[in-house]
């Protein structure tokens, strides 16, 4: 296994598991910053409609996992389509 393709296995499940746990968490503390909002010095987490008042800590660490999958995400599509690619070519070149 090529250094890149273990840096690639390595993004994967890193993202797998940081999304798992933001699902996880994201239920368990009532939605996600993304979806909620700050009014009056109050902050409120959203799960589908549901708003939930919780600390303006819960409230950033709520923000920073949100952006922590979203880069991760954007780190493991293009790698996920590169190795399909050369997984393709390497199979038509044999």
């Amino acid at each position: 296994m090529s250094l890149l393709q273990r840096l690639g296995a390595i993004i994967a499940v890193t993202w797998l598991l940081n999304f798992v746990a933001f699902f996880v968490i994201a239920i368990r503390i009532g939605g996600d910053a993304m979806n909620g909002h700050e009014a009056g010095g109050h902050y409120y987490l959203a799960d589908h409609g549901t708003l939930t008042e919780v600390s303006r800590q819960v409230f950033v660490y709520s923000e920073i996992h949100v952006i922590s999958v979203w880069v991760l995400t954007a780190l493991v599509i293009p790698l996920g389509l590169i190795h399909a690619w050369r997984t393709r070519h390497e199979h038509k070149n044999k």
